[in-house]
């Protein structure tokens, strides 16, 4: 009989499947550890550097395609880190200021013969999700579109936030009654049929020639926004276009008072970090935001300035976990026992939010997980002053 060898076989087949798996997993994972972090703060800072410049500087354009290749890698990057069963991060979420940061690039991808239109309307409506998540479905979507439309037409771009008081039931789902971030992009390209709609989302479907695609983008999409509770609603017909919706769970948007105290100049935060350019880089968003910064290179550095004058005016201690000699913990510690009127708020590349967190000690206080954008960095800030 053959029967044995043959489920033997079988057996030692998927053996050999799941620790090829388990490798390409941890490479995975190790990429997104050594590399994530890295190619995200460096396209904020190319983006801190894009805002200072104008236009016409020589080196903008560059710098541009600069910000357009970071934001490519690291959309890859996002990618790897769900392959890899590493949690996402999520973050809070100004979906109209997403949109408006990402529309140059959306309008390069379009290319000349499309007309890219945006309306905000979200007025100021927030939503926590993972991230990068607004930035890889308009991305996703816009080239799909454009694909759709070789002899031209239009994008249109919209937010808005809606209340539904009723379930909203679509062709992949149903919307719960609920205050709903809204992200629309509609385009008049060659539509689709119901068919199509329909397996939509599955993994490796698309309509693309070979070579143009791998039916992977609007199936990534999907798990993203579902994985953020929320819904995409597709509608098409043939020849007449597609309108795709994105509904993500609403959240509180910022209160004025609190963005009037962004610019309160009294409060002084002391940024700790013993790399430079990282330091650099926080101080110069916390700046720009109106607060004063004083810098320090480690935790011995930044007991010396508060034991002086400084620590008269510090109200956040701003620090990083892992620093030679004394670490954020430690310095944490010293801080609540000998300037108990200052905050602290740590940074870690180990994952976080911000919540307590008992791994680094009893005052760890809070943790802001890097990296981090500017709108996460003063989120976190106003939530630790509150």
């Amino acid at each position: 009989m053959t029967v044995a060898p043959s489920i033997d076989h079988a057996i030692t087949i998927r053996s050999h499947h799941a620790a090829k798996m388990t490798a390409l997993t941890r490479i995975a994972g190790g990429i997104t550890r050594d590399i994530g972090d890295v190619v995200e703060t460096a396209g904020s800072t190319v983006v801190e550097l894009l805002a200072e410049l104008p236009t016409s500087h020589p080196v903008y354009d560059r710098l541009d395609d600069l910000r357009e290749s970071m934001q490519r890698v690291a959309a890859v990057t996002r990618q790897l880190r769900a392959f890899s069963g590493t949690p996402a991060r999520t973050t809070s979420i100004d979906l109209d200021a997403v949109v408006e940061r990402t529309r140059p690039l959306l309008e390069r991808l379009a290319g000349p013969g499309v007309a890219v239109g945006w309306r905000p309307g979200a007025e100021g409506i927030r939503t926590v999700a993972a991230r990068g998540i607004v930035e890889q479905v308009l991305l996703t979507l816009v080239v799909n579109a454009r694909d759709a439309m070789l002899d031209g037409g239009f994008i249109h771009l919209s937010t808005s936030c809606e209340v539904l008081t009723d379930e909203l039931v679509h062709g992949h789902g149903v919307v719960p009654p609920g205050r709903w971030a809204m992200l629309d992009v509609r385009d008049s390209g060659v539509g689709m049929s119901a068919e199509t709609v329909a397996s939509l989302f599955e993994p490796f479907f698309t309509t693309k020639p070979n070579g143009m695609g791998t039916g992977l983008g609007l199936s990534a999409i999907y798990g993203m926004v579902r994985q953020a509770s929320g819904h995409v609603i597709v509608t098409s017909k043939p020849d007449e276009g597609t309108a795709v919706r994105v509904a993500l769970p609403a959240s509180p948007g910022i209160d004025p008072c609190e963005q009037s105290a962004l610019a309160d100049g009294d409060m002084a935060i002391l940024v700790v970090d013993d790399d430079e350019w990282l330091r650099t880089v926080t101080a110069r968003m916390l700046r720009r935001a109106g607060y004063g910064v004083l810098e320090a290179d480690g935790g011995e550095t930044a007991l010396e300035l508060l034991r002086g004058v400084a620590g008269r005016c510090v109200r956040l201690v701003l620090t990083d976990m892992m620093m030679p000699g004394m670490n954020g913990a430690t310095l944490a510690s010293l801080v609540e026992r000998e300037h108990p009127a200052a905050r602290v708020l740590l940074m870690t590349g180990y994952g976080g939010g911000m919540v307590p967190d008992e791994r680094f000690g009893s005052a760890s206080g809070a943790v802001l997980a890097k990296p981090f954008t500017a709108d996460e960095l003063l989120q976190a800030v106003r939530t630790r002053l509150a």
